[in-house]
């Protein structure tokens, strides 16, 4: 569960696809990091200064919580909140990544396009902004439509976009900040978790469940079938 404006929920349907779409997306970024470290430049300061394996870490914590209903709601913190944010940023990524390609086919054999993911997430949530249409390159109509959606999760202050306020200044002026802003004392203490080999293996499983993939084992099963009936 996670605790946004709209009360504690969990994402379903048209807005957990596409929400998926972005966490999917943003792993295999993170996991090819170590080969192209700019690959995973989110623009999301609180996400992006983590190390790889931290970074899996929290988008294990953060899409459990936004998919599965019998998990508790987390602490709303820059860490937690930010890495909901760098999912939507992979999103944005890729609707221009689109853009500068010719032509949408609705009927993919890969499955819907991002921007289709967009509008049916916006259709469904009722959007109230104005929706554009699935061939257009205009980013600024595409902007407003992801904030209406990411504001469906986040707080309206988005307190991890401050981070940088706080980085460099002294406990008097932290306190002051945080007292004019309305932040919560511990809002940028959260630790991001530093699995072990072990632990880094059950949350990779955890992302293949959310996203859909074979489990590592499944994975194992099928190549054994195949090699088994190479004909088939």
């Amino acid at each position: 569960m996670w605790r946004t404006p709209l009360g504690e929920r969990v994402l379903r349907g048209a807005e957990w696809n596409l929400f998926r779409k972005g966490l999917s997306t943003l792993w295999d970024f993170v996991e090819d990091s170590s080969y192209d470290p700019d690959l995973c430049f989110t623009e999301v300061g609180v996400f992006d200064r983590l190390e790889p394996a931290q970074k899996l870490g929290m988008l294990a914590l953060v899409g459990t919580a936004l998919h599965d209903k019998d998990v508790p709601c987390p602490e709303l913190s820059a860490l937690s909140e930010g890495t909901f944010a760098a999912v939507y940023r992979v999103i944005r990524l890729l609707i221009e990544t689109e853009t500068l390609e010719e032509g949408v086919s609705l009927q993919s054999d890969e499955g819907p396009s991002v921007r289709e993911l967009v509008l049916l997430a916006a259709r469904k949530t009722r959007s109230s902004v104005e929706l554009p249409e699935i061939s257009s390159n205009d980013m600024d109509l595409w902007d407003d439509v992801l904030d209406c959606l990411m504001d469906r999760v986040l707080w309206e202050d988005r307190d991890f976009e401050e981070e940088e306020l706080f980085l460099d200044s002294g406990p008097e002026i932290t306190g002051f900040l945080k007292e004019q802003l309305g932040i919560a004392d511990d809002y940028f203490i959260g630790v991001a978790p530093d699995p072990d080999p072990t632990q880094l293996d059950s949350i990779r499983e955890s992302l293949r469940r959310l996203c859909k993939r074979p489990l590592r084992g499944q994975e194992e099963h099928d190549r054994g079938e195949e090699s088994e009936n190479p004909g088939e």
